[in-house]
C-alpha cells in the first residue's frame, strides 16, 4: 500500500503564480489549512487569506480543509519566537535553518507519511 503524502508549504517567499504552480507540480488535491488565524498582513500576500485561497484552490480542483486543531500550539509558537530573537530575525521566515514549527511537526508524524516541503 502507497503511504500518503503530506506536502508542507508556507506562503512568505511566494508570489501568488509561484504559490499555486508549486501546488500543482506536487499534485496536491486536498490542503488542508492549519493555520489559527487564516488572514495575512499586507497586500503582497492577500492571496493567502482564507476568502481568496479557498476560491483559488476551488478553481484548480483542489478540497479545502480547515483544521485548526493541528495548528502550531502557543508553546511551539513561543519556542519558535525566541529562536527568532535569538538568531536576529525580525520577521517571521518559513525559511529557517533552526527551530521550525514544521520539523517538531514532522518529527512526531513524519513516521507515518512521505513529507515534501515546497519552501
Amino acid at each position: 500500500m502507497k503511504r500518503p503524502k503530506i506536502v508542507t508549504i508556507g506562503v512568505y517567499g511566494f508570489d501568488e503564480t509561484g504559490f499555486f504552480e508549486a501546488l500543482r507540480s506536487a499534485g496536491v488535491d486536498v490542503f488542508c489549512d492549519i493555520r489559527a488565524r487564516r488572514g495575512v498582513r499586507g497586500s503582497t500576500y492577500a492571496f493567502a487569506n482564507s476568502v481568496r485561497l479557498q476560491a483559488r484552490l476551488a478553481e484548480m480542483g483542489v478540497r479545502y480543509l480547515h483544521r485548526k486543531d493541528l495548528a502550531p500550539t502557543q508553546a511551539v509558537r513561543d519556542r519558535q519566537a525566541e529562536a527568532d530573537r535569538a538568531s536576529n530575525r525580525s520577521l517571521c521566515s518559513l525559511r529557517r535553518t533552526g527551530l521550525c514549527w514544521r520539523l517538531l511537526w514532522n518529527g512526531t508524524r513524519a513516521i507515518l507519511f512521505d513529507v515534501l516541503h515546497l519552501w
